[in-house]
Formats: structure tokens, sequence, C-alpha cells
């Protein structure tokens, strides 16, 4: 294979990634956000405008969205997997898609929720403002964690493969 095929087979790849990401992530980002934004707005009102009560609000709320939206689409997509190879997803179902869920999003998210995305997001009220704040925290957070749970997903995704 020479150094061109090389770098479109990588660029391929690569982009496959990104794309495959994208469609995985995007809903449950989108849902995530709004729900920092509401739970933001409620400890910005009900806390005085303390950044630190809205950057940890925020990020309940973020986790929840997001959280809630990963569940539900892993599990209808190992439900499907399941009745192609016409297996019961049930409890061994259930019990799979947990353990991959945690060792996707286990490591960031210990790294991330109690520690980097409320203090981004404190910072970011501190110096933007509650609204602007709160969505640069945000950012600074998901690139953060989305590096660590990308790369854990592709690995998880891989093991998975070799046991089919």
């Amino acid at each position: 294979m020479n150094n061109q095929s090389l770098r479109k087979n990588i660029a391929s790849e690569s982009w496959r990634l990104v794309k495959e990401k994208f469609t995985r992530y995007l809903p449950a980002e989108l849902i995530g956000t709004a729900s920092a934004f509401a739970a933001g707005a409620y400890a910005a009102n009900h806390f005085n405008n303390n950044a630190l009560a809205i950057g940890y609000a925020a990020t309940l709320g973020e986790t929840i969205g997001f959280y809630t939206t990963i569940i539900t689409q892993q599990v209808r997509e190992d439900r499907k997997q399941a009745q192609r190879n016409q297996q019961p997803y049930g409890f061994q179902g259930a019990l799979s898609t947990s353990w991959d869920l945690i060792r996707e999003f286990g490591l960031a998210e210990v790294i991330d929720t109690p520690l980097i995305r409320p203090s981004a997001k404190a910072l970011g009220t501190k110096v933007l403002g509650p609204e602007t704040g709160i969505l640069a925290g945000k950012l600074v957070g998901d690139l953060m964690y989305f590096i660590i749970a990308g790369t854990c997903h592709e690995l998880t995704k891989r093991k998975k493969e070799k046991k089919i």
C-alpha cells in the first residue's frame, strides 16, 4: 500500500469515526444542553447567582438529560441486536448493556462530573455571566469528556466485535 492510499484509508476511517460519534452523541448532547440551561437558570434564581451553585446545578441537569438519552438509545440498540440474533434481551441483556455503558463512560464520568465540568462552568459563569458561562464551561467539559469517552467506546466496541 503506498502513502497516498494509506492517507486515504486513514482519512476515510477518521471521517467514519467522526460521523459515528456525532450520530451517537448529538441527541444526548442537545437534551443535556437544554437540561443544563434549565437547571442553571433554576440555580441562578434560587441561589443568588452563586457561580458554584450554578456550575453544579447545570452539571447535574446536563448529566441527567445526557444519560437518560444515552441509556435509552443503547437499550433500544441492544434489544434490536438481540432480536436479530433471535435471543431474548432480558436481565442478561440489561446487565451487558450496563457494563458496556460503564466501560464507555465510567472513567470520563469519574473525572468530569465532580471536577472538570462544574469548575469550568463556575469559572465561565464568573467570567462571562450565567448564560455564556454555562455554555463555555460545557464546551470545555465536552472536549475533555469526549476524548476519554470516545476512546473507551471504541475499545468497548472492538472488544464486542471480537466476541461475535
